[in-house]
């Protein structure tokens, strides 16, 4: 049965086939060079404090693939089609498609792939904003990566922050979800105007350390879901206690995000109170690493 997951290729007679990505990698057939790609369709990245955006790996700047070989997976993955007619006929083909539906595999003799995507982005109807608002952070925990923390950096202005807005585009009939971070965005100065502008046009969900006041998450959750890091070499008694309080506001939605290396024995009567309301989730991520140990792996594990 299909799944959301599922890569899917529409052959030149016009037959739907499940694949892998790296079938067509090993097979040479990720030559999308003047296809219609929907690189702007399903995501777009701006780290305010850097002053760039991006929306893949290839760094494509048009529809229109200009990129000799897809070797990326992620970028693979974006729906595509050698024109537009291909495309829409890959779509309607998978709306379709039930997940009851058992597709093919794809073999080289069923001919050519004149369209391909990933079902879940042909079939869905989000665009998601990911919005690195400033690296300033009043933590400094060991495992947060320093090209995304600083004490120091200037924060960006209001008026580079509407503009980078302005610049936003989102596709006719796409949901934009706006996820913003930093840093710390609540040290923001002008936090709840950028919240708030980004919850006119659509969702919005805030990643914080909890240390701003009960006062700013209590209006902060008038616009967006909050969703607040446990960091384990930094929250205290006092920080929990505040939790709840801020859980008893019973409003809107909290998530409560920790690393396994947080000690849940001794903040397991927090937690077990936090786990009683409706509005809130709890979630255990697997242990990072330290910032050293980044430099070394040139990866980032949570």
């Amino acid at each position: 049965m299909i799944s959301k997951n599922d890569f899917v290729v529409l052959t030149e007679d016009g037959n739907l086939k499940s694949t892998q990505t790296h079938f067509l990698i090993k097979n040479n057939l990720t030559d999308f060079i003047r296809w219609d790609c929907e690189v702007f369709s399903h995501t777009k990245n701006i780290n305010s404090q850097t002053g760039k955006t991006g929306y893949t790996a290839c760094g494509n700047k048009s529809t229109t693939c200009n990129v000799g070989i897809c070797s990326c997976p992620t970028d693979i993955y974006l729906p595509k089609g050698l024109n537009e007619h291909w495309l829409f006929l890959l779509r309607e083909k998978v709306r379709k498609l039930s997940n009851k539906d058992i597709l093919e595999t794809y073999q080289l003799h069923h001919g050519k792939i004149v369209a391909c995507g990933q079902l879940g982005l042909l079939v869905n109807t989000k665009f998601v904003v990911d919005w690195n608002l400033l690296r300033r952070c009043n933590f400094s925990c060991t495992y947060c990566a320093p090209d995304i923390h600083s004490y120091t950096s200037k924060f960006p202005s209001w008026e580079q922050i509407q503009q980078e807005f302005n610049d936003i585009k989102i596709p006719t009939g796409k949901e934009v979800y706006f996820n913003l971070n930093g840093g710390e965005p609540t040290i923001h100065p002008h936090i709840l105007d950028i919240v708030k502008m980004c919850n006119n046009v659509g969702h919005v969900e805030l990643l914080s350390n909890g240390t701003a006041s009960i006062t700013m998450y209590n209006t902060l959750l008038d616009y967006a879901k909050i969703n607040i890091s446990l960091h384990h070499e930094l929250i205290n008694e006092k920080h929990m206690k505040k939790f709840v309080k801020i859980a008893e506001l019973n409003k809107g939605e909290l998530v409560f995000k920790y690393f396994n290396t947080f000690d849940e024995e001794k903040y397991k009567e927090y937690l077990d109170k936090l786990s009683t309301f409706n509005h809130v989730s709890i979630i255990t991520n697997k242990r990072i690493i330290q910032r050293g140990e980044r430099d070394e792996a040139k990866s980032w594990a949570t």
